[in-house]
């Protein structure tokens, strides 16, 4: 696990939930969606490098952030 980057991705839908994942995997990574019925339900499929929030404040940690809603 690379702790030199804490990845943040805004937006979990259809691209955002996939990335999130996926950069997990390497990185320490947050993902952030104001929808409190979806960060609800991902709660429980959170690990030790995926966190979910729906709370601005905890994207301050992060050093890369990567915006993935809709245009």
């Amino acid at each position: 696990m690379n702790d030199k980057y804490k990845i943040a991705v805004i937006g979990l839908g259809y691209v955002g939930l996939p990335l999130a994942k996926s950069f997990s995997k390497y990185f320490h990574t947050i993902g952030y969606d104001v929808n409190d019925n979806l960060i609800d339900n991902l709660k429980s499929k959170e690990s030790k490098s995926l966190n979910f929030t729906k709370y601005p404040a905890d994207l301050t940690d992060a050093n890369i952030y990567i915006v993935a809603v809709p245009t």
